[in-house]
């Protein structure tokens, strides 16, 4: 069986996603070669934590149960790509200060329960770069039309798992303070 990847995310909710969709289609959806990743799948990972033995969820999901942690509001309003992993994304211009925060306090309780980012190739954590990816499978993306501006507040934080040829499954989920409506 392929290996199964675990990581943090905030998650929009349903009708966000497809606004996501709707606003940035025209940005991808002419792109060869591009694969679009569905409006259920669309999140923004906060913390990547690859694959982890079945005990690890449960240690995870105490430890960000046990967090108070604050909603935000988050504008998207910047298309960008990385070449070498061939994404199309979606992103903010600025980082919001509670998305920092946010990103901080995950990072640091996890890393102190023994459960530190994956390092990836470089063999340290990656920088955190906020996006929710579009489509995979760009090679080339240099769009000259302005990105479409989109309000996003955020109010879930979820534990997800991939596995590949799958949709993402939501595994637990968390609402954050001050947004208790959801959006």
């Amino acid at each position: 069986m392929a290996e199964e990847h675990y990581f943090l995310a905030l998650w929009p909710e349903c009708a966000l996603s497809l606004e996501i969709e709707r606003l940035t289609r025209p940005f991808w959806e002419s792109l060869p070669g591009a694969h679009s990743v569905s409006p259920p799948n669309h999140h923004l990972t906060l913390a990547f934590l690859g694959s982890l033995p079945p005990q690890a969820v449960t240690s995870i999901t105490a430890y960000v149960g046990t967090l108070h942690l604050a909603g935000f509001d988050l504008v998207l309003e910047r298309m960008g790509w990385f070449r070498r992993s061939r994404i199309l994304y979606f992103a903010p211009s600025r980082i919001p200060e509670a998305l920092r925060v946010l990103v901080r306090t995950l990072r640091s309780g996890l890393a102190d329960a023994g459960f530190p980012p994956d390092p990836g190739d470089s063999g340290a954590p990656p920088p955190f770069v906020p996006h929710v990816t579009l489509a995979r499978g760009v090679r080339r993306f240099a769009e000259t039309r302005s990105a479409p501006l989109l309000g996003w507040p955020v109010g879930r934080l979820c534990l997800a798992r991939s596995s590949p040829g799958r949709d993402y499954e939501i595994l637990a989920e968390w609402r954050l303070s001050g947004l208790e409506d959801g959006g």
